[in-house]
């Protein structure tokens, strides 16, 4: 009868740990799916402004006509040796879908004649349009809020919150820090400026002097 009782509250306390592992994974993998781990496709302006994460090819598809995409804004660079690339650029060629490539890198500021193009291309659109790079939570991001802002008209603190997020997988980690560093020295360094007025006007030096100063880091090092 000793063992017995004593066998009884072993049973329930592994049963608990079991609960507990299962509420833990459950919890886990509800906010991955939350922040786009198990895919990102997101709407930013209902009907008009939409960033994603590298589809699929059937993926890409379903999205363009689900949505009445009529531009694709890829921020990943040209890859015309990649099969996503080749494939991204099929698909809009036989739909009839105006397809542009900005190489915004990840890991070092922004330059800024890439950066003045996407905000012409935003200002010129044709929308409804689909902005994308691998992930959908980085450069997606950026040009997110640079929509919002110099688009939309949306204060640039609420556009920036909005869209370079942890909701979107977004994390100032790494590479992604460059992200949040670039939106840094806007506020470090605007005076006033609207985002676009400061991305003509004092980024190209700023740019250059953050360059320099990283070249003269390394010759140091």
């Amino acid at each position: 009868m000793i063992e017995n009782s004593a066998a009884r509250p072993s049973a329930a306390w592994f049963k608990r740990i079991l609960f507990a592992f299962a509420a833990l994974a459950l919890v886990t993998l509800g906010f991955l799916a939350f922040i786009g781990f198990f895919g990102n496709f997101r709407e930013v302006s209902p009907g008009k402004y939409y960033r994603s994460e590298q589809l699929k090819p059937q993926g890409f598809k379903d999205a363009i006509t689900a949505h009445g995409i009529k531009s694709v804004l890829n921020l990943r660079g040209e890859q015309s040796n990649a099969e996503w690339y080749k494939g991204e650029v099929a698909v809009c060629a036989s739909e009839k879908i105006d397809h542009m490539d900005i190489n915004i890198g990840l890991g070092a500021l922004p330059k800024p004649e890439t950066l003045q193009r996407l905000v012409e291309k935003l200002e010129a659109g044709p929308y409804p349009m689909l902005v994308h790079c691998r992930s959908g939570s980085d450069r997606s991001g950026l040009a997110g809020a640079f929509y919002l802002n110099i688009v939309e008209k949306k204060p640039l603190a609420e556009a920036e919150a909005d869209q370079v997020s942890w909701r979107f997988g977004h994390f100032a980690i790494g590479r992604a820090q460059s992200i949040n560093a670039f939106f840094q020295l806007y506020h470090d360094t605007s005076k006033g400026q609207s985002l676009k007025e400061w991305l003509y006007q004092t980024y190209p030096a700023e740019y250059a002097r953050m360059a320099t100063a990283q070249t003269k880091s390394r010759t140091n090092d």
